[in-house]
C-alpha cells in the first residue's frame, strides 16, 4: 500500500513539473514575439508531452490585445490538436479555436476556420457547433467558410439563416457558399440549383479553379456525377501548366486531381497530401475514364472537409 501512495506522490511532482515545465516554456516564446521576435514556434512546446495543460495555460494569450500573440495561440492549439491522437486533445483544441470567432481580427478568424476544417467530424463537441452556427450572418467576416463548416458538420438546425443567406443581398460568393452547404446537407432543392447554374456554365481554367473545389467538397453524387461529364469530355478547353506552351489541355486532368482524394478506391495512386502520384497523365485520365465507366456508383469519402 505504501509503495502505491509512493508511485502516486511520485506522479503528481512529475505531472506538476511537467505542466510548470510548458508553462514557463510558453511564457517565454510569447515573450519573444511580443519582443518583434519572428521565430517558428519551438518544437519544445509543440511535441509536449502535457498538451492538456498547454492548451488550457493559451487561454490567457487568447484573451491579449496584440492580436500576434493571439494568433499564435490559435496556431499552437490547431497544431497540437490536429497532431495528437487522443480524442480529448484533439476536442480541447477545437474548443480553443471555435473560441477564436469571437475575435474582431480579420485574419485571425480566417486562419481559425482552416484550422477547424483540419479537424475529424468527431472532434467537434456540441458547443462547439453551436458557436461556427451561431456565427453564421449576412455582417460575418469569412461568412462563405462558415458555411461551408456548417455544411460540413451537417448543422441542419441552421437551415433558417444559412437560407436567410441567400435570400439576402449577401455577395454571390456567401450565396454560393450557402448553396453548396445546403447541397453537402442532402437538400435535394440546392443540389438541383447547383446543377441547373452547372448545365450553363463554360468549362474552361476559371471554372476549374473557381468552382470545382467547391462542387468536390459538396460530396454529392448528383454533382460527382455533373463532373465526371468534364472528364469524359474531349473538349480541350484548359491551359496547359507549362508557361511555354499555348496548347489546350483537357480540363478533366484537372477535375481527375480534385475528386482523387475524396473517392473510395480510386484507380489512381495519391499521397499523404491528396495529390496524384502517376507520371503519364493521358494514361492515367483513359484509366480513370474506363473506370467510371465501370463503376457507376462509388463511395465518396463524408468523413473530410
Amino acid at each position: 500500500m505504501r509503495k502505491i501512495i509512493y508511485q502516486l506522490v511520485f506522479m503528481a511532482i512529475v505531472f506538476q513539473t511537467q505542466a510548470q515545465s510548458i508553462t514557463k516554456s510558453l511564457d517565454q516564446y510569447m515573450a519573444q514575439v511580443k519582443g518583434g521576435s519572428y521565430d517558428p514556434i519551438p518544437s519544445k512546446i509543440l511535441n509536449t508531452k502535457d498538451v492538456a495543460s498547454l492548451l488550457t495555460e493559451l487561454n490567457q494569450y487568447q484573451q491579449d490585445t496584440i492580436p500576434k500573440i493571439r494568433a499564435k495561440a490559435y496556431a499552437i492549439a490547431k497544431s497540437v490538436g490536429q497532431q495528437s491522437n487522443q480524442a480529448s486533445i484533439r476536442s480541447q483544441a477545437v474548443s480553443v479555436l471555435t473560441q477564436g470567432l469571437q475575435d474582431k481580427d480579420s485574419g485571425i478568424i480566417d486562419a481559425v476556420m482552416e484550422g477547424l476544417s483540419g479537424f475529424l467530424l468527431e472532434d467537434f463537441a456540441a458547443r462547439d457547433k453551436e458557436r461556427i452556427g451561431q456565427y453564421i450572418d449576412t455582417a460575418a467576416i469569412h461568412l462563405d467558410m462558415a458555411l461551408k463548416l456548417a455544411g460540413w458538420l451537417q448543422l441542419t438546425q441552421f437551415r433558417i439563416p444559412i437560407d436567410q443567406i441567400i435570400q439576402s443581398d449577401a455577395s454571390f460568393t456567401d450565396k454560393w457558399a450557402a448553396r453548396l452547404a445546403l447541397c453537402r446537407m442532402g437538400d435535394q432543392a440546392s443540389t438541383g440549383y447547383l446543377l441547373l447554374k452547372l448545365s450553363r456554365a463554360p468549362i474552361d481554367d476559371d471554372f476549374v479553379y473557381d468552382f470545382v473545389p467547391g462542387l468536390v467538397y459538396t460530396r454529392n453524387p448528383e454533382i460527382f456525377a455533373y463532373l465526371e461529364t468534364i472528364i469524359q469530355s474531349d473538349q480541350a478547353n484548359c491551359m496547359s501548366a507549362d508557361p511555354d506552351s499555348s496548347q489546350k489541355i483537357l480540363c478533366g486532368y484537372r477535375v481527375m486531381e480534385y475528386i482523387a482524394p475524396v473517392i473510395v478506391d480510386f484507380p489512381l495512386p495519391v499521397d499523404e497530401f491528396g495529390e496524384l502520384m502517376v507520371a503519364d497523365y493521358e494514361q492515367a485520365l483513359q484509366e480513370v475514364r474506363v473506370w467510371l465507366d465501370q463503376h457507376e456508383t462509388y463511395e465518396i469519402q463524408k468523413e473530410g472537409f
